[in-house]
C-alpha cells in the first residue's frame, strides 16, 4: 500500500476497500476482525454495524467469526418464512467448518430443517 492510499485514508479522501483491509491487518499483524470492530471493554456493550444496527460487540464478533448471526431487533419482529434461509447461514460456511462431507450431509441437514419447520409450524397452529 502507497503512502498516499494510506494518507488518503487517514484523511477520509478514501474508502477502505476489502483489498486495503488486509493489507492493513497484514501490516499492523492482525486479524481484520479487529479492524472492522470497536474496543470495547465488555462483550455486553452495545456497538453500532453497518447493515445491523445496533448489537452487542459479543454478538458481532461471534458473527463475524461466522460462529452465529446476531439477533437484532428488526430480524426478531420479521420471522423467516424460508427454511432454507435459516440453513443459508450454516450452509453458507465452509463444510469443513461444520464438519460436513458430503452433498448428502446437506441433504439431511435440510430435510432435518423441513421437517422441524413443520413441527414448529403446526404446534404455532399454521398447518
Amino acid at each position: 500500500m502507497s503512502y498516499t492510499t494510506l494518507s488518503q485514508i487517514e484523511n477520509g479522501a478514501r474508502r477502505v476497500d476489502v483489498d486495503d483491509l488486509m493489507s492493513l491487518a497484514v501490516a499492523l499483524n492482525v486479524s481484520p476482525i479487529v479492524l472492522l470492530t470497536d474496543r470495547t471493554k465488555s462483550g455486553s456493550e452495545t456497538v453500532t454495524a453497518t447493515g445491523l444496527g445496533d448489537v452487542e460487540a459479543r454478538d458481532l464478533w461471534d458473527w463475524l467469526r461466522a460462529e452465529r448471526f446476531p439477533i437484532t431487533k428488526r430480524l426478531a419482529e420479521s420471522p423467516v418464512a424460508d427454511p432454507d434461509a435459516d440453513l443459508g447461514w450454516i450452509l453458507g460456511r465452509p463444510n469443513w467448518v461444520n464438519g460436513i462431507a458430503d452433498q448428502a450431509q446437506i441433504d439431511e441437514i435440510r430435510n432435518l430443517s423441513h421437517q422441524l419447520q413443520r413441527i414448529v409450524r403446526r404446534f404455532d397452529g399454521d398447518d
